[in-house]
């Protein structure tokens, strides 16, 4: 797998670096797009499905490293922005932590909100909005079905919110089953291959969480899930705040997060995110 990975990273680093010449004409532009995005959605069912082998095999592993989760967060919204762009969808996000240093599997809580938030941008019609709310699960206000309230310290809450097609109730309890989906009407409008869901459900519970979700047919859909995720220690403070899967790199968190900052707000238009952060 790790030969196919590789060449694909390539892939969607020179497209982005194509992306970025002011020189370029709008069809080549429109065309190194299209590039970037079908090598990085090829690149996510790579991963799904060499997880879901793992899963099969019980092999799956998860680790604990110290990082920065609204910074996490923030890359993985980066990842999707030009998709978003490109529908004309608003991405908002709210975060209310106690302390955004965290422990636990950066890697895998960016793979969940990687699965949700494409899913939303996926059936969610132009023009419209997804937000993206995390906090502590103890200060979270939570609907109907959310387990916020019976959660211990340690626990943040991830939720994602649309407008876009909304799931039947009768179709709600597939969602989570590996190669499943709501009908075959949405595999041929919208590919995928069903495991998306499953494997997010399993990444969840490996990080001491759950999953879940509620839908409107027709008015938009709400997935949350919830994942152990304490707040670093005095015994982790000499630990270098990571990315489980970062390549060496002299940036400081810092001057990372500017970087992304930047991308998110400036680069090659105004990309639609909005961001809010309370105490």
């Amino acid at each position: 797998m790790t030969e196919l990975r590789t060449p694909m990273h390539g892939i969607i680093a020179m497209s982005d670096e194509l992306m970025k010449m002011p020189s370029l004409e709008r069809g080549a532009q429109e065309a190194a797009e299209i590039v970037n995005e079908c090598a990085d959605h090829l690149l996510s069912l790579l991963d799904n499905i060499l997880d879901f082998a793992r899963i099969e095999s019980g092999k799956l592993e998860f680790e604990n490293v110290l990082f920065d989760l609204p910074l996490k967060m923030a890359k993985t919204v980066n990842l999707l922005a030009a998709h978003a762009k490109n529908k004309q969808i608003v991405l908002e996000v709210s975060s209310a932590l106690s302390d955004p240093h965290r422990v636990g599997d950066s890697v895998r809580v960016r793979q969940v909100l990687f699965n949700l938030l494409s899913n939303s941008i996926k059936f969610t019609p132009p023009g419209n909005r997804i937000t993206l709310e995390f906090c502590d699960a103890r200060v979270a206000n939570p609907r109907e079905g959310e387990p916020c309230g019976e959660l211990g310290e340690g626990v943040v809450f991830f939720r994602v919110t649309d407008t876009g097609i909304g799931i039947p109730e009768k179709q709600l309890h597939r969602l989570f089953k590996s190669f499943s989906q709501v009908d075959k009407s949405i595999s041929r409008k919208f590919g995928g291959t069903g495991l998306g869901l499953a494997i997010c459900k399993h990444l969840a519970h490996g990080m001491g969480g759950q999953i879940g979700v509620s839908s409107q047919h027709g008015k938009g859909s709400t997935f949350w899930f919830t994942a152990a995720l304490p707040a670093a220690s005095p015994d982790d403070s000499d630990c270098s705040i990571t990315s489980s899967n970062s390549n060496s790199n002299n940036n400081s968190d810092e001057e990372e997060e500017e970087e992304v900052k930047a991308t998110l707000i400036g680069g090659s238009g105004d990309v639609p995110f909005e961001c809010r952060t309370t105490a």
